[in-house]
């Protein structure tokens, strides 16, 4: 820690406040989980004391890093939040120290860091969505949608629900898909989450007999260069298993995600969490690319 502390200084970090950090981010964008409003939020839920870093240049301020107990992650199970792909905000081409530790740094800081490694051989990957979708596969998953519309099916805006609703819909499908066999957030850590961080919400809810039948917590971050999409987790109700709805609701989110981005002229770059083997469908969507990690 003292190591770290000594050599991150000379390299031009220096501590700063909340506030410089939430500056430097909204100058050169992070990923979700990096963002200011959920790490304000996340170490108030768990009494938790930030640190916060900025990197000067000049008298510029070129990048921003946070850290509790020398680390950068404040998940826990409670809360619809992952860490999996940590993007600290920094300028485009600079290359520093990284006075933190982390085991999960996002393949966008490749080359960004002289203490750190990127090699397919460690053990972190992480699965982003295709930029592009085959001619294929975009036909396919429409026809799958065009069948959900012909029976009755009917798309809604995530943030046309208030909170306690959209908590609603996601324990009854997340316990409908799982059964118990993994652990769902409890209603009230979900309802204050989805209240935190209402303006990061993104994505649709399906329905089907008027009752929702799919639904997937996606938060969302705009930068300057580029739009960051967090898929977290969901349900859905496997009486429709006919109609493949995580595929449809998925194809629909990142078909929505992808025309954002172009209206924006902006970088898609969307999460789906951590590859393993047992989650083998991502492979169909994503690229699965090496996350990266600190070495000294």
């Amino acid at each position: 820690m003292q190591f770290k502390n000594f050599v991150g200084n000379l390299a031009g970090w220096q501590p700063c406040d909340a506030a410089r950090y939430a500056r430097i981010y909204e100058q050169f964008g992070g990923s979700v989980c990096c963002h200011p409003d959920v790490l304000q939020f996340l170490s108030c839920e768990q009494n938790l004391t930030l640190r916060y870093f900025a990197l000067k240049e000049g008298d510029d301020d070129a990048g921003a890093c946070f850290s509790v107990n020398g680390k950068c992650s404040l998940q826990h199970r409670q809360y619809p939040v992952v860490f999996d792909d940590v993007l600290f905000p920094l300028r485009a081409g600079k290359r520093s120290y990284l006075p933190v530790t982390n085991k999960r740094l996002s393949p966008q800081h490749k080359g960004a860091f002289v203490n750190t490694i990127f090699s397919g051989r460690l053990k972190h990957k992480v699965a982003w969505i295709k930029e592009n979708i085959s001619k294929t596969s975009e036909k396919k998953r429409r026809k799958e949608f065009e069948k959900f519309c012909a029976m009755g099916g009917v798309v809604r805006d995530a943030n046309s629900f208030s909170s306690e609703e959209l908590t609603t819909i996601y324990v009854e499908l997340f316990n409908l898909r799982w059964q118990g066999k993994i652990y769902c957030f409890k209603y009230e850590d979900l309802v204050r989450t989805f209240d935190a961080l209402r303006h990061l919400i993104f994505g649709s809810v399906l329905f089907l007999n008027a009752r929702p039948c799919a639904f997937d917590i996606i938060f969302m971050c705009s930068s300057p260069e580029w739009i960051y999409f967090d898929d977290i987790n969901g349900g859905y109700d496997p009486q429709y298993t006919t109609l493949n709805l995580g595929s449809i609701l998925l194809w629909l989110n990142t078909s929505n995600a992808r025309a954002l981005c172009a209206r924006e002229k902006k970088t898609m770059r969307f999460s789906l969490g951590i590859y393993k083997e047992f989650w083998s469908y991502k492979k169909q969507w994503c690229d699965i690319i090496p996350l990266g990690r600190t070495i000294f």
